[in-house]
C-alpha cells in the first residue's frame, strides 16, 4: 500500500537540500502547572495545517541561517 505524503511538495517552501526544520520547546511552571509555548498556524489554506496549535519554528534555510541557534532566536519571537 502506498502511503500519501503528510505535507504537499507544492507548499514546501524553496529552499536547498537538506530540508531541516529547528522547533523550539519552552517550558515554565506557573501556578504550579507546567506550561509549554505554542503558536497558532496561519488560517491560510496553502499551509500544512491551518488554524492548528503547533510549537514554534520553521525550515531552516541553509544558505542564510549561520547556525541552527540563530535561526531559533529571532523570528520565532515574531510567531507568538
Amino acid at each position: 500500500m502506498k502511503r500519501k505524503p503528510l505535507v504537499q511538495s507544492s507548499i514546501l517552501p524553496e529552499f536547498p537540500r537538506p530540508l531541516t526544520t529547528v522547533d523550539v520547546v519552552i517550558f515554565t511552571v506557573l501556578n504550579d502547572q507546567l506550561q509549554v509555548l505554542l503558536v497558532k498556524r496561519p488560517e491560510d489554506s496553502a499551509e500544512p495545517f491551518p488554524n492548528a496549535w503547533a510549537l514554534p519554528g520553521g525550515f531552516v534555510d541553509v544558505v542564510e541561517d549561520r547556525s541552527l541557534e540563530s535561526c531559533a532566536r529571532p523570528p520565532r519571537a515574531n510567531m507568538t
